[in-house]
């Protein structure tokens, strides 16, 4: 190595140079590539510019994740109250008309949160196809939840409207 840097720097034109820079390219990607090879891999690698991005990116999964979960956690205010909730049944499973049957559903509240409500209503009342709750205080709601009649299957509703 020591006679080739000597006769690079007697010849003429730019050949030192050209050494220098082809020695200091092997040298960083052998350093680059030397990451695993260390005693402490994730510290090697925290200095490396790849790795900086990859753990960025990581980082970035890790609080989007988070984030998204709390938000289902935290408590959420909402400004309207729903004080009556209609379930409408308009096809049974069996094809048949709903108000031949009834609606097909026992019961059906509000959910806040992924969680069912579970203040009784102030009254309930089946109509036809239509099954009606009213809450005398009003209820928040962010979903619903109903529970078919123990009929049989084909009384189930598969299709069907809910209004508040």
């Amino acid at each position: 190595l020591k006679e080739n840097y000597v006769g690079c720097t007697t010849a003429t034109g730019d050949r030192l140079n050209q050494q220098m820079k082809g020695l200091k390219g092997a040298m960083s990607r052998a350093s680059a590539d030397s990451v695993l090879m260390t005693s402490s891999p994730i510290a090697a690698a925290a200095c490396k510019k790849r790795f900086q991005l990859l753990f960025l990116l990581v980082a970035g999964y890790i609080f989007y994740t988070g984030a998204s979960n709390l938000s289902m956690t935290l408590p959420i205010h909402y400004t309207d109250k729903y004080y009556a909730l209609r379930f409408t049944a308009l096809a049974l499973r069996n094809g048949n008309p709903p108000a031949e049957h009834g609606p097909g559903v026992l019961r059906v509240g509000p959910m806040l949160t992924s969680r069912p409500v579970v203040d009784e209503p102030s009254w309930s009342k089946t109509e036809g196809a239509a099954l009606t709750v009213v809450y005398e205080d009003g209820q928040n709601l962010n979903g619903w939840w109903f529970t078919t009649t123990s009929n049989p299957v084909d009384l189930d509703p598969v299709k069907f409207r809910l209004d508040g």
